[in-house]
């Protein structure tokens, strides 16, 4: 199965009811609204044999397999983005932005500190690290 394929599946039994659009797109897999305006639309892209999960203006990330040309390549693919947004979802991870730069990090392994000019995430909405 193609990236593509492996991804629609994988969203459709991890995440039903998350009310994901999938648009008729050559790049596009699916879209989702997030639940706060601030962080705009996640889109998920086929890039061959990788996927993109993009938020907003404020980070995107790449997910591809270890061994690209294994046969379950693109399993992994999905697997790995599926594990992403389980956590996102979860807000288990922060996303970050700043003039020129952005990015994000699992909250569990280390709390973002403050840095004058960036803004700070989680899915639910803005974030605001202790200081």
């Amino acid at each position: 199965m193609s990236v593509r394929e492996e991804v629609l599946r994988m969203l459709q039994e991890r995440f039903p009811a998350t009310g994901f659009l999938f648009p008729h797109s050559e790049t596009v897999i699916a879209t989702l609204e997030a639940p706060h305006p601030a962080l705009g639309e996640l889109v998920i892209e086929d890039d061959g044999d990788l996927a993109i999960a993009t938020i907003g203006d404020i980070t995107h990330a790449h997910f591809y397999a270890f061994d690209r040309k294994h046969p379950d390549a693109s399993k992994e693919v999905a697997e790995h983005l599926g594990d992403f947004l389980a956590k996102l979802f979860a807000d288990e991870i922060y996303l970050w932005n700043s003039a020129g730069s952005t990015g994000h990090g699992p909250m569990a392994k280390k709390r973002p500190k403050p840095k004058r000019g960036r803004s700070y995430f989680l899915w639910s909405g803005p974030y605001v690290p202790a200081g």
